[in-house]
């Protein structure tokens, strides 16, 4: 089986939109996979049509050579583009081999280890910016039989937050804890935003709604930022989504940024 071409989909969804790759060979399989990199479709476009090149005629069982070869070909390498694309090529090349061999993904990587996971609501409260207008819509969704809610207080703040701001922020997470009792897990996103002291002050700030983390507190190329935040705030810290490389990783773990 060799590769013979290989195509985007680019599917708008709300506020951003979605990237699918789709790999297609000379037996008639395909194997699909997701790249999406919100804002940036063109440049994700363009780097999986010079991947594309290196493909074409290549055997797509070889899926650790092809991805091998793809990052150490790059000179330029680890930025999000180039790694979001060879992300949607090595998924899509999973998806064509399970299959070929007429089986779920899963049973190629150790089988299957549990029956369902749990979820999180997001984008549960439309253009809310009041504390009780967060507190509406998040009854509204728990009453579905959603248990977890994650969301970003903060407005537009960056780096830090006046006094005023912050307690704004801490009133509308009071709101929801009220609104859907204990025993609904609430995510605090903070979206890379804060410097330390910031990102230190909003964990303090939100302890008392026992949150279940909050998520990256600082610049997520900041990794001696986070790592701080993560030694002094009393709620655990969730971070490390926009690391492309086990290089970056092996950083982020070593020193320290998160739970």
């Amino acid at each position: 089986m060799k590769i013979t071409d290989i195509k985007t989909y680019c599917v708008n969804m709300f506020r951003c939109n979605y990237f699918f790759v789709e790999i297609v060979t000379d037996e008639g399989l395909t194997g699909l996979g997701e790249g999406t990199l919100e804002y940036k479709d063109n440049a994700l476009a363009g780097a999986v049509e010079d991947i594309k090149r290196a493909l074409i005629g290549r055997d797509p069982s070889q899926i650790s050579l092809l991805g091998f070869e793809l990052y150490r070909n790059s000179y330029w390498r680890e930025g999000p583009v180039l790694m979001s694309a060879v992300s949607a090529v090595d998924t899509a090349l999973w998806d064509l081999k399970a299959k070929k061999l007429g089986v779920p993904i899963y049973e190629l990587l150790g089988g299957k280890f549990r029956d369902s996971v749990p979820m999180y609501a997001n984008c549960w409260f439309p253009s809310s910016k009041e504390p009780e207008e967060f507190a509406y819509y998040a009854k509204k969704t728990v009453d579905m039989g959603i248990r977890a809610l994650k969301w970003d207080p903060f407005g537009k703040n960056y780096l830090y937050m006046s006094n005023k701001d912050l307690r704004h922020a801490e009133d509308i997470v009071a709101a929801v804890r009220e609104a859907v009792g204990p025993d609904v897990d609430l995510l605090i996103e903070c979206h890379g935003r804060f410097d330390p002291k910031t990102g230190i002050q909003v964990g303090k700030v939100m302890e008392p709604y026992n949150p279940m983390f909050i998520e990256e507190p600082c610049p997520p190329d900041d990794l001696d930022a986070l790592a701080e935040v993560h030694r002094k705030s009393p709620v655990p810290v969730a971070a490390g989504e926009r690391l492309y490389t086990h290089y970056q990783f092996k950083q982020f773990l070593e020193k320290g940024c998160a739970d």
